[in-house]
């Protein structure tokens, strides 16, 4: 793919404005993070729900598997037949990506949390967490506008997304996750 190709792609207004809308999802969603206190990082909401921390690292690692999938050509694996991830990318996708509504569903095994981010030591300290899911947005935002727009990512639900489309999702679930973390911990009015 030439250069030309390449910067008109990512300048175009359609890609200018799923950047935008990424840039604007993980700073919101890194500005909640950070107002989360030390003491509550690994207390749950409420029995078997997910911590702080396990909230950050399942945003983390849906940029990795998109990344990664971006990359490789690998994705999740299907949860649903082919047809219905079709219409599910047809009429369902468009609403979440344009809207604040997101669907209840069960987080697909490959970007849920493993028990162990529970201990928040490590890898999985707190800043630790934060300063991977901003160095993998960083290289999503920087790589998916570069993508082959023949690439296809596997999504669980969803089926192949575009580099755009899964950019666009996301941008959408970072922002689903900001909100349900900023319900937990409203900023105190100084």
């Amino acid at each position: 793919m030439s250069t030309r190709t390449d910067s008109a792609r990512r300048t175009s207004s359609s890609w200018a404005r799923a950047l935008a809308e990424h840039d604007a999802a993980v700073a919101a969603f890194t500005d909640v993070t950070n107002g989360i206190p030390d003491a509550r990082w690994l207390q749950p909401q409420a029995p078997g729900k997910w911590t702080p921390a396990e909230e950050v690292l399942h945003v983390a690692l849906s940029y990795e598997v998109a990344l990664r999938g971006m990359r490789t050509g690998a994705g999740m694996r299907a949860r649903v037949s082919p047809m219905r991830a079709r219409l599910l990318r047809w009429l369902v996708l468009p609403v979440i990506v344009n809207s604040s509504w997101f669907p209840r569903a069960k987080a697909p095994a490959e970007i849920r949390p493993p028990a162990v981010a529970a201990t928040g030591h490590g890898e999985f300290a707190a800043h630790a967490l934060c300063a991977r899911l901003e160095r993998v947005a960083r290289d999503v935002r920087d790589e998916l506008p570069l993508a082959s727009p023949d690439l296809r990512f596997r999504h669980a639900y969803f089926g192949d997304l575009a580099p755009r489309q899964a950019l666009r999702m996301l941008s959408a679930h970072t922002r689903h996750h900001t909100r349900v973390l900023a319900r937990r911990f409203p900023k105190v009015a100084e």
